[in-house]
């Protein structure tokens, strides 16, 4: 099944800063930055998103969700039926004019 991860425990392992020192830029909750750094919460709020962004300096929302698709889909292609085709012509059978 698709999902889309929040990367933020990610994001401060690689610019060394703690959980503590989030909380005290954003002023959000620690549990709710815990969790949020742990995958925890699954729907995280668009305003919680907008702090940690500002408080971290990210401009696209992509640095901090991740989107993981489900391999398993396939994409349906749907083919293309043209008038002169449903009367039994094929424009493949046809001469290539130069």
């Amino acid at each position: 099944m698709p999902e889309i991860k929040i990367m933020l425990g990610d994001i401060l392992k690689d610019r060394n800063m703690t959980q503590t020192e989030l909380v005290k830029l954003t002023g959000i909750r620690s549990e709710t930055i815990s969790n949020l750094s742990r995958g925890k919460i699954e729907k995280p709020s668009l305003e919680h998103l907008a702090k940690i962004m500002n408080a971290l300096e990210i401009t696209d929302v992509g640095e901090i969700l991740n989107y993981v698709g489900d391999d398993t889909i396939e994409p349906t292609a749907y083919p293309v039926i043209r008038d002169n085709e449903l009367a039994g012509e094929n424009p493949l059978d046809q001469p290539i004019e130069m």
